[in-house]
């Protein structure tokens, strides 16, 4: 051992100790916590660019010129972050749903164990002149061990939390909403995108929100109001419905949390109440030729371009009618109904654009993925979200 002065005794020759490889590996993991945490954005660079300066710059002089009180800077410097953000961490823990903050969580806890105790004991150490030891020899040690079983707990324990999520969450106990709805929304997620990004719901009204998400990741459905945050987790390939009741009209942002910086937003628009903008439709004849065993029902006029979740359907054959359904959210798609014992579709054809209800949009009725039955009357209901009516059309085949 080697002593310029006192208090700045040099680390033996060989440079990559056990706990000089600690620190790199913490400061490693302290990276990949971050990029994690942000989501792997490129605004991460710039915002956690700032908090890695003190770990990389003591880590680099610690490399460069190993001495005693290098091991216990650059230690601090590569955990001094998650000191500060502790009690963000612990709740990083509470939702396994939010894999951000949960998985940089657990980053967070090797990167406080192994660059504090490679730290300290670095520190001492070299301090009181004992050797140290190199990286093999330094695995098979208490320390070694201690570092080993830190990775093995963490591991374990986020495996087994994440297990348990998935199977809470696929298996609701009780549901059911306290109050009934009195409007509905259908939204889905698909290619990290909500469709509709945009749609309306009625000021002061019970609003059923159902989101389909059809991608293989999980999302969320977040949105801010009078200063709170509501979110929903959008498990992948699973539908999710929860309640709204907004008091006041105006935009609402909503977006996703893990996917947000990609677009993954959208706006619901909460609109005056129904008197003052329920829209007028009009209906051209029942159409049995464009499309051969169903029926075409064309938009001939409507007084306001308004979004298909405001509307609901329904369908009367001979004197049995089925349950009104929320309209299908986008052009092209269709909801199904059933009247008697049988499932009917209603398309709805958005010719107009605008994934809004206008003139020249259609609405095609048709069989479960047959023709309709021959011989049989039939009344299709165009209803507003409130239940009242707007139009109807009636036909025989």
């Amino acid at each position: 051992m080697e002593r310029n002065e006192a208090g700045s005794a040099k680390e033996p020759g060989r440079r990559w100790t056990f706990n000089t490889f600690m620190i790199v590996v913490g400061l490693v993991t302290l990276i990949l916590a971050l990029l994690v945490a942000f989501g792997f954005s490129p605004a991460a660079l710039v915002i956690a660019g700032p908090f890695l300066i003190p770990a990389i710059v003591f880590t680099g002089l610690h490399l460069k010129r190993p001495r005693s009180w290098t091991y216990l800077a650059a230690g601090i410097a590569n955990a001094y972050l998650f000191v500060l953000y502790l009690p963000f961490i612990v709740a990083g823990f509470a939702n396994p749903a939010i894999w951000t903050g949960f998985i940089s969580s657990f980053l967070a806890i090797p990167v406080l164990t192994w660059n504090l105790s490679a730290g300290v004991l670095g520190f001492l150490h070299v301090r009181k002149g004992l050797p140290e030891l190199g990286v093999a020899d330094g695995l098979r040690s208490p320390q070694g061990l201690f570092v080993i079983a830190v990775a093995a707990l963490c591991l374990g324990a986020g495996i087994a939390s994440g297990i348990a999520y998935n199977r809470a969450a696929s298996n609701p106990q009780g549901g059911g909403f306290d109050f009934a709805p009195e409007a509905w929304a259908n939204i889905t997620t698909e290619n990290t995108a909500f469709n509709p990004g945009q749609f309306t719901v009625r000021v002061n009204t019970i609003t059923q929100i159902t989101v389909t998400n059809k991608d293989s990741q999980l999302h969320t459905f977040t949105y801010t109001l009078n200063g709170t945050t509501y979110s929903h987790d959008l498990i992948p390939s699973a539908t999710t419905s929860f309640l709204v009741l907004f008091h006041w009209t105006g935009p609402i942002p909503f977006w996703c949390i893990p996917h947000r910086d990609l677009g993954m937003t959208g706006t619901i628009t909460v609109s005056p109440p129904t008197g003052s903008n329920k829209p007028v439709v009009t209906f051209g004849s029942a159409d049995l030729t464009t499309s051969p065993g169903n029926a075409t029902i064309i938009v001939s006029g409507a007084s306001q371009a308004i979004a298909p979740t405001n509307y609901r359907a329904n369908l009367q054959i001979g004197t049995s009618a089925g349950t009104a359904v929320a309209m299908p959210p986008t052009g092209g798609s269709y909801v199904s109904i059933i009247v008697g014992s049988t499932v009917y579709r209603i398309y709805w054809i958005d010719v107009g654009g605008g994934n809004t209800i206008s003139a020249g949009d259609q609405f095609r009725i048709s069989g479960n993925g047959v023709a309709l039955p021959s011989g049989s009357s039939f009344t299709f209901y165009l209803l507003w979200s409130d239940g009242s009516q707007i139009q109807t059309s009636s036909w025989n085949t």
